[in-house]
């Protein structure tokens, strides 16, 4: 199946390195475009072979996203940026990195939301959505929901909306190459369904890749469903419908789209146990939904 263009380079450029403008990174990084050019002007991190006349284009975010970590933990702006300059790897190897699942609760319990965006922009510019989700979301949300109060008390509550917002604010902030016309995917969580963030990721890794996609977001009633794959003037390509627990995997729902000839996908462990039909796929992972409703990689996401 294909559902969209592969990412390609930027060849008004002439790289064959994806490139990114200043608003899209200033965006992620969560500074202002002014700072960016700052950088750039003083300490020679930035974009590279910029011609005067045309927009400047980023193509080592990393490297910003490194400057940004370094400044958010407290050291100078010069200091960081000799850091950077220096051992480019330096927040990968440094052993305190926010970038890592313990530490990012330990952010989000002093509810320290610079912090908390700080280390998921950083993780997801040098490891991308699906690593980000799979290596430092997932697991942090489900430790926060091991530490919740047994007596279902929610004494985590706020911590547990600070994570969620901070989360979807990183995957709406992730910069994406332009989606091309086509066919998009359908992303609905089923009825009664309120865990979105999966589906979330999910979103941001397939625009990543380019594929366009239509997002109902949690608790589509089946109705909506049937209404939503005959109300754009394009039909979806496929549908994707999450399902957190086996209380919100309704079979029943896939069947009554089977006469629409829709590639139908469901997706997340609540399906794990379910009768689904045939002609339903039950990807064990959203890597796997990834690699099935995307083309073939044309070069490493930075």
């Amino acid at each position: 199946m294909s559902a969209g263009p592969a990412l390609g380079p930027d060849p008004s450029h002439g790289s064959s390195r994806p490139s990114w403008t200043a608003g899209a990174v200033a965006r992620l990084l969560g500074v202002p475009a002014s700072t960016l050019r700052s950088w750039h002007r003083r300490y020679g991190i930035g974009p590279t072979g910029h011609h005067a006349g045309r927009h400047r284009r980023y193509t080592d975010i990393a490297a910003l996203a490194r400057m940004q970590h370094l400044i958010t933990g407290g050291m100078s702006t010069e200091s960081a940026a000799h850091l950077t300059h220096l051992h480019p790897g330096a927040l990968e190897t440094r052993p305190n990195s926010p970038a890592r699942p313990a530490e990012l609760l330990t952010a989000a319990f002093r509810l320290d939301i610079d912090t908390v965006l700080s280390s998921l922009g950083t993780h997801l510019i040098t490891d991308g959505v699906i690593a980000t989700w799979d290596e430092l979301c997932r697991p942090a949300l489900t430790e926060l929901t091991r530490r919740s109060a047994p007596d279902g008390t929610d004494q985590c509550i706020d911590v547990e909306h600070l994570l969620s917002w901070a989360i979807t604010t990183t995957l709406h902030r992730a910069p994406v190459p332009p989606v091309l016309p086509g066919p998009p995917v359908l992303l609905a969580c089923a009825d009664r369904e309120h865990h979105t963030l999966p589906l979330e990721a999910l979103r941001a890794a397939l625009a990543q890749h380019a594929v366009p996609t239509r997002t109902l977001g949690a608790a589509a009633p089946t109705t909506a469903l049937h209404y939503a794959l005959h109300r754009a003037p394009q039909p979806p390509v496929a549908l994707v419908l999450w399902a957190h627990t086996t209380d919100t995997a309704d079979p029943d729902a896939l069947r009554s789209l089977a006469d629409t000839g829709i590639t139908m996908i469901a997706a997340g462990p609540g399906w794990d146990h379910s009768p689904l039909p045939e002609q339903v796929i039950h990807p064990p992972s959203l890597r796997a939904a990834l690699d099935l409703l995307s083309p073939p990689p044309q070069r490493d996401w930075p």
